[in-house]
């Protein structure tokens, strides 16, 4: 199953929720716990500039399509923050379910990011 994601969902999963994410997975895929700080990502902007998640999602959110409700998954973002902050794992990776809720109000044929890209339909 090939799905179209919308521009806007790709460039919010590949600026700020995959890099927010990639450490958590890595230790969870490796079974470890995180070294202190190991959760906290530098993210950048076009420019390639250091930015702080929250100012990037604000920035995102204003190139979001008209009438998206997003503040399900922002709510999230300060969650996963919180968690990557305290060396959370779990609590970073919930992000993920908020992005994937996210998408499905953009797409709802779309079903599970993970199920989609295994060949799966959900």
């Amino acid at each position: 199953m090939f799905v179209v994601v919308h521009p806007w969902l790709r460039k919010l999963h590949h600026d700020l929720v995959r890099p927010l994410l990639w450490p958590a997975r890595d230790c969870q895929d490796l079974g470890q716990i995180p070294a202190p700080g190991e959760l906290r990502q530098t993210l950048f902007d076009n420019e390639g500039n250091p930015i702080d998640a929250i100012l990037l999602w604000r920035k995102l959110k204003e190139d979001a399509p008209a009438d998206t409700d997003a503040d399900d998954f922002e709510a999230a973002l300060h969650v996963a923050l919180a968690a990557a902050r305290a060396d959370n794992v779990a609590g970073v990776l919930a992000l993920e379910l908020a992005y994937e809720s996210l998408k499905h109000r953009f797409c709802p044929e779309a079903g599970n990011l993970a199920s989609t890209l295994n060949g799966e339909d959900t």
